[in-house]
Protein backbone atom coordinates (compact mmCIF):
# COMPACT_ATOMS: atom_id res chain seq x y z
CA UNK A 1 0.00 0.00 0.00
CA UNK A 2 1.40 3.37 -1.04
CA UNK A 3 1.65 6.03 1.93
CA UNK A 4 0.77 8.49 -0.70
CA UNK A 5 -3.10 7.11 -0.29
CA UNK A 6 -2.26 6.36 3.50
CA UNK A 7 -1.37 9.46 5.35
CA UNK A 8 -5.11 10.37 5.52
CA UNK A 9 -7.64 8.41 6.90
CA UNK A 10 -7.32 6.79 10.31
CA UNK A 11 -8.87 3.48 11.96
CA UNK A 12 -9.19 2.43 15.23
CA UNK A 13 -7.38 -0.58 16.30
CA UNK A 14 -6.29 -1.90 19.49
CA UNK A 15 -2.41 -3.11 19.81
CA UNK A 16 -1.12 -5.22 22.59
CA UNK A 17 -0.60 -2.21 24.81
CA UNK A 18 -2.32 -0.77 27.56
CA UNK A 19 -3.96 1.92 25.35
CA UNK A 20 -5.82 2.13 22.16
CA UNK A 21 -3.59 4.13 19.28
CA UNK A 22 -4.73 4.60 15.74
CA UNK A 23 -2.74 3.57 12.35
CA UNK A 24 -2.84 5.55 9.60
CA UNK A 25 -5.32 3.87 6.38
CA UNK A 26 -6.75 5.85 4.13
CA UNK A 27 -9.42 9.07 4.21
CA UNK A 28 -9.09 11.89 5.97
CA UNK A 29 -11.51 12.03 9.40
CA UNK A 30 -9.49 12.08 12.52
CA UNK A 31 -10.30 10.49 15.89
CA UNK A 32 -11.92 12.67 18.68
CA UNK A 33 -10.02 13.05 21.84
CA UNK A 34 -10.88 14.40 25.33
CA UNK A 35 -9.37 18.26 24.80
CA UNK A 36 -6.46 18.88 26.95
CA UNK A 37 -6.51 22.41 28.88
CA UNK A 38 -4.05 24.98 28.17
CA UNK A 39 -0.91 25.46 29.85
CA UNK A 40 0.48 29.09 31.24
CA UNK A 41 3.03 30.12 28.33
CA UNK A 42 6.87 29.50 28.91
CA UNK A 43 8.48 29.72 25.93
CA UNK A 44 12.50 30.71 25.62
CA UNK A 45 13.81 32.87 21.99
CA UNK A 46 14.75 30.43 19.59
CA UNK A 47 18.01 30.28 19.22
CA UNK A 48 21.28 28.01 18.29
CA UNK A 49 23.14 25.30 20.43
CA UNK A 50 26.29 23.57 19.82
CA UNK A 51 26.09 19.75 19.02
CA UNK A 52 29.39 18.20 20.25
CA UNK A 53 28.50 14.47 19.12
CA UNK A 54 27.93 14.05 15.44
CA UNK A 55 30.15 15.80 13.10
CA UNK A 56 27.32 16.22 10.70
CA UNK A 57 25.84 18.72 12.19
CA UNK A 58 27.33 22.08 14.06
CA UNK A 59 24.57 23.55 15.41
CA UNK A 60 20.64 23.12 16.32
CA UNK A 61 18.13 25.99 16.09
CA UNK A 62 16.20 25.11 19.10
CA UNK A 63 13.51 26.74 21.33
CA UNK A 64 12.68 26.13 25.24
CA UNK A 65 9.04 25.49 25.84
CA UNK A 66 7.70 24.69 29.08
CA UNK A 67 11.26 23.87 30.50
CA UNK A 68 12.50 21.66 27.44
CA UNK A 69 14.72 22.39 24.39
CA UNK A 70 13.26 21.61 21.36
CA UNK A 71 14.90 21.40 17.88
CA UNK A 72 12.73 24.16 15.45
CA UNK A 73 14.07 21.82 12.61
CA UNK A 74 13.38 18.03 11.36
CA UNK A 75 16.62 16.66 11.89
CA UNK A 76 18.86 16.47 9.14
CA UNK A 77 21.50 14.18 10.07
CA UNK A 78 22.06 11.52 7.41
CA UNK A 79 22.18 8.02 9.21
CA UNK A 80 21.50 4.34 7.86
CA UNK A 81 17.55 3.94 7.41
CA UNK A 82 16.99 7.42 6.55
CA UNK A 83 16.20 9.12 3.23
CA UNK A 84 15.73 12.67 1.29
CA UNK A 85 11.90 12.61 0.10
CA UNK A 86 11.59 11.47 -2.86
CA UNK A 87 15.36 10.72 -2.80
CA UNK A 88 16.24 14.56 -3.38
CA UNK A 89 18.54 16.37 -1.46
CA UNK A 90 16.24 19.22 -1.93
CA UNK A 91 13.25 18.01 -0.19
CA UNK A 92 16.22 17.10 2.73
CA UNK A 93 17.41 20.61 3.14
CA UNK A 94 13.44 21.64 3.63
CA UNK A 95 11.82 18.99 5.61
CA UNK A 96 14.87 17.08 7.07
CA UNK A 97 15.20 13.33 6.48
CA UNK A 98 12.63 10.60 7.21
CA UNK A 99 14.00 8.08 9.42
CA UNK A 100 12.56 4.70 10.59
CA UNK A 101 12.01 4.54 14.35
CA UNK A 102 15.58 2.96 15.71
CA UNK A 103 17.69 5.36 13.35
CA UNK A 104 15.41 8.51 14.67
CA UNK A 105 16.67 7.78 17.88
CA UNK A 106 19.99 6.44 17.23
CA UNK A 107 20.35 10.04 15.21
CA UNK A 108 18.89 12.25 18.26
CA UNK A 109 21.13 9.96 20.48
CA UNK A 110 24.10 11.03 18.00
CA UNK A 111 24.03 14.76 18.58
CA UNK A 112 25.54 13.98 22.03
CA UNK A 113 25.13 15.70 25.29
CA UNK A 114 21.78 14.96 27.04
CA UNK A 115 19.79 15.04 22.78
CA UNK A 116 17.28 12.19 22.40
CA UNK A 117 14.02 11.54 20.47
CA UNK A 118 11.23 13.28 21.80
CA UNK A 119 9.22 10.83 24.04
CA UNK A 120 5.25 10.70 23.76
CA UNK A 121 4.89 12.30 27.09
CA UNK A 122 7.42 15.20 25.82
CA UNK A 123 4.39 15.64 22.84
CA UNK A 124 1.53 15.17 25.49
CA UNK A 125 3.28 18.37 27.17
CA UNK A 126 3.70 20.34 24.38
CA UNK A 127 0.10 19.88 23.24
CA UNK A 128 -1.07 20.64 26.35
CA UNK A 129 1.08 24.04 26.81
CA UNK A 130 -0.51 24.50 22.98
CA UNK A 131 -3.78 24.86 23.81
CA UNK A 132 -4.90 21.34 23.70
CA UNK A 133 -4.69 18.92 20.79
CA UNK A 134 -7.69 20.03 19.09
CA UNK A 135 -5.81 23.76 18.32
CA UNK A 136 -2.14 23.28 18.93
CA UNK A 137 -1.17 22.25 15.00
CA UNK A 138 -2.23 25.90 13.77
CA UNK A 139 -0.17 27.04 16.80
CA UNK A 140 3.00 24.54 15.92
CA UNK A 141 2.73 24.59 12.33
CA UNK A 142 5.35 26.72 10.49
CA UNK A 143 4.03 30.23 8.63
CA UNK A 144 4.94 28.76 5.49
CA UNK A 145 4.89 25.89 3.78
CA UNK A 146 1.95 24.16 4.25
CA UNK A 147 0.12 23.40 1.28
CA UNK A 148 -4.06 24.50 0.40
CA UNK A 149 -3.55 27.02 3.09
CA UNK A 150 -2.52 25.13 5.79
CA UNK A 151 0.09 27.46 6.95
CA UNK A 152 0.02 27.86 10.51
CA UNK A 153 0.70 30.86 13.34
CA UNK A 154 3.92 29.25 14.88
CA UNK A 155 3.40 31.18 18.35
CA UNK A 156 6.03 29.40 19.42
CA UNK A 157 8.35 29.27 17.57
CA UNK A 158 8.26 25.32 16.52
CA UNK A 159 7.98 26.07 12.98
CA UNK A 160 6.12 22.37 12.14
CA UNK A 161 7.03 21.68 8.49
CA UNK A 162 5.10 18.97 6.42
CA UNK A 163 8.09 16.53 5.80
CA UNK A 164 5.21 13.35 4.36
CA UNK A 165 6.48 9.68 5.39
CA UNK A 166 7.77 6.88 3.30
CA UNK A 167 6.75 3.20 3.19
CA UNK A 168 6.37 0.45 1.32
CA UNK A 169 9.39 2.04 -0.85
CA UNK A 170 7.13 5.15 -1.60
CA UNK A 171 6.77 8.36 -0.14
CA UNK A 172 3.77 10.80 -0.01
CA UNK A 173 2.48 13.59 1.42
CA UNK A 174 5.12 16.16 1.70
CA UNK A 175 3.46 19.19 1.68
CA UNK A 176 0.20 18.17 3.26
CA UNK A 177 1.25 16.00 6.58
CA UNK A 178 3.93 15.92 8.93
CA UNK A 179 4.82 13.28 10.91
CA UNK A 180 7.04 12.99 14.11
CA UNK A 181 7.93 9.82 15.96
CA UNK A 182 8.27 9.30 19.51
CA UNK A 183 10.52 7.25 21.46
CA UNK A 184 7.54 5.55 22.82
CA UNK A 185 7.21 1.96 21.32
CA UNK A 186 3.92 0.41 20.84
CA UNK A 187 3.66 -3.09 21.00
CA UNK A 188 6.34 -5.56 20.13
CA UNK A 189 6.40 -4.18 16.25
CA UNK A 190 4.95 -0.24 16.00
CA UNK A 191 5.68 2.83 17.89
CA UNK A 192 3.70 6.00 18.17
CA UNK A 193 4.12 8.97 16.51
CA UNK A 194 2.63 12.36 16.24
CA UNK A 195 0.65 13.96 12.75
CA UNK A 196 -0.19 17.14 11.58
CA UNK A 197 -2.50 17.93 8.38
CA UNK A 198 -2.62 20.89 6.31
CA UNK A 199 -6.29 20.96 6.59
CA UNK A 200 -7.03 20.59 10.11
CA UNK A 201 -5.93 22.70 13.68
CA UNK A 202 -5.20 19.19 15.37
CA UNK A 203 -2.55 17.16 16.47
CA UNK A 204 -3.13 13.35 16.15
CA UNK A 205 -1.47 10.47 18.68
CA UNK A 206 -0.99 7.11 15.80
CA UNK A 207 0.93 4.49 15.88
CA UNK A 208 2.67 2.96 12.62
CA UNK A 209 5.22 -0.11 11.96
CA UNK A 210 8.49 1.08 12.76
CA UNK A 211 9.94 -0.05 9.51
CA UNK A 212 7.92 3.35 8.12
CA UNK A 213 9.80 6.20 7.62
CA UNK A 214 8.63 9.74 9.55
CA UNK A 215 10.56 12.87 10.66
CA UNK A 216 12.03 13.26 13.89
CA UNK A 217 12.31 16.15 16.67
CA UNK A 218 15.21 15.64 19.54
CA UNK A 219 14.45 17.15 22.43
CA UNK A 220 17.38 18.09 25.32
CA UNK A 221 16.19 18.45 29.07
CA UNK A 222 17.47 21.41 30.72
Amino acid sequence: MSIKNALGRVVVVALPVAITVVILAGCNKNVTVTKDTTAAESVTATKDVAVTGNTAVTAAKTVTINGLTWMTQNLNIETQNSWCYDDDPDDCATYGRLYTWEAAKSACASMGGNWRLSTNEDWDNLVKHAGGKNVAGKKLKSKRGWEDGGNGTDDYGFSALPGGGAADESFGSAGYSGNWWSATAAGPDGALFRSILDEGDSVETSAYFRGSAFSARCVAQN
